[in-house]
């Protein structure tokens, strides 16, 4: 009693009431108008007076383990008497693990409030959970203004367009959360959006403004890293990687020598490239990690062989890493004219394989079926790829891996059939 009059007198926001005993409210708690929290869980509250259906400011709700969750005329009561007070209790109390009952719950919220923040933020929290990727996209496109109010939930929708391969869309939120708040991460979140859509000098600009943030981070260093590669600025690439060493030592050792290879390989400075080749070769090779950079290594120095064994390690043992070593797998059977391996492999990883290599695999199959002169399968493969314009755009245009048939003249008969 002491702590309700005091929130009255001092019209506070938010007031916690849990584990205090009470068997019910007092008549005037209607009279808090001002609450936005509220929390009354574990008493022994049966019925809530009338005055309470005036909170109508509550954002949230809680009442666990209290008799009157237990009644089955407690959620339709508060639903008829004060929508805006169910929603807030609905929201902290979903009361249900069925994503489809969860997503049917939150839009009938967000169809009576539109800009219900909480609905429509946990909506995109449980649909994060169940990788619901596509269900993120078409909620974020149908309440724009919510999903540009919040940087956290903004980030993860943002994160939804990068790893569905919508860049533009990604790169337009990324860069309202610089706007807004900027810091280290979504400048990095800017410039491998850059990076996909082929902008390099954004890119650069942006890793940079990430690594000024916070230098302790060695993602901002890869982004930036990543960036001067793709500019061909091989040299700055290399000063990034010692500023990285210098800055946070040597715990990212590994990956610094993957990247120093790819730059030694790109400049034709084999004999260095071979010498870090066999410094990657003495790290442990217990870590999972470490298989996929050796084969990535083995790749890039045409150890064909060595890679081969390497990713089919990685295959046989079922790691996180399965689906990247089938899909570049493939590209090795692809390149010694092992069709069949080749479309064997890319087809079923497109079963259960990452939103991230779906368009990447398509475009994979496409270039098969060039190869094989099937240009009707091919322009069909293309056709799933074209879903995704950015991704496809810059692939067709900078993917390395389609250089041997950028020239065939079936390949540009197919681009000629399809506008891109």
């Amino acid at each position: 009693q002491l702590k309700l009059l005091q929130a009255m007198t001092t019209s506070e926001t938010d007031l916690d009431l849990s584990s205090f005993g009470l068997t019910h409210l007092p008549e005037d708690i209607g009279d808090l108008e001002a609450l936005t929290f509220l929390n009354m869980s574990y008493n022994k509250i049966s019925q809530l007076p009338e005055s309470f259906y005036k909170l109508t400011n509550l954002n949230n709700l809680y009442l666990t383990d209290n008799p009157i969750e237990k009644d089955n005329t407690f959620l339709p009561t508060l639903k008829a008497k004060s929508p805006k007070i169910w929603a807030a209790y609905i929201c902290q109390n979903i009361g249900t693990q069925d994503i489809e009952q969860i997503e049917t719950i939150y839009y009938e919220i967000l169809s009576i409030f539109p800009d219900h923040t909480e609905a429509f933020n946990s909506l995109v929290n449980q649909f994060n959970n169940y990788k619901k990727n596509k269900k993120i996209i078409a909620l974020s496109e149908a309440y724009p203004d919510i999903s540009a109010s919040d940087s956290y939930y903004g980030k993860m929708i943002a994160d939804t367009f990068f790893e569905e391969q919508q860049y533009e869309k990604a790169l337009e939120r990324y860069e309202k959360i610089v706007q807004e708040n900027p810091y280290s991460e979504p400048y990095t979140d800017c410039s491998k959006a850059y990076l996909k859509l082929g902008r390099f000098a954004e890119a650069i600009q942006s890793a940079e403004k990430a690594v000024s943030y916070d230098d302790q981070y060695i993602e901002n260093y890869l982004a930036l890293i990543e960036a001067h590669i793709a500019h061909k600025d091989f040299t700055e690439a290399l000063k990034t990687i010692e500023n990285c060493r210098n800055a946070i030592g040597y715990d990212n050792e590994f990956v610094l020598l993957f990247k120093t290879v790819q730059i030694h390989i790109a400049l034709g400075q084999v004999a260095e490239a071979e010498t870090l080749y066999q410094k990657i070769l003495k790290k442990r090779a217990d870590i999972e990690d470490n298989w996929i950079i050796k084969a990535e290594v083995c790749e890039i120095l045409n150890k064909e062989n060595e890679a081969t064994k390497w990713y089919k390690k990685i295959i046989q043992e079922g790691y996180a890493h399965n689906q990247k070593a089938r899909f570049r797998l493939g590209y090795l059977y692809l390149k010694k004219q092992q069709y069949p391996k080749a479309e064997c492999i890319w087809i079923e990883n497109l079963q259960y394989i990452d939103s991230g290599l779906i368009t990447e695999t398509y475009l994979a199959l496409m270039c098969l079926e060039v190869l094989q002169g099937e240009t009707l399968r091919a322009l069909a493969y293309l056709q799933k790829a074209l879903q995704d314009s950015d991704a496809i755009k810059f692939l067709v245009k900078h993917e390395p891996r389609l250089d041997s048939i950028r020239q065939d003249a079936r390949f540009l008969e197919l681009m000629a059939m399809v506008t891109l």
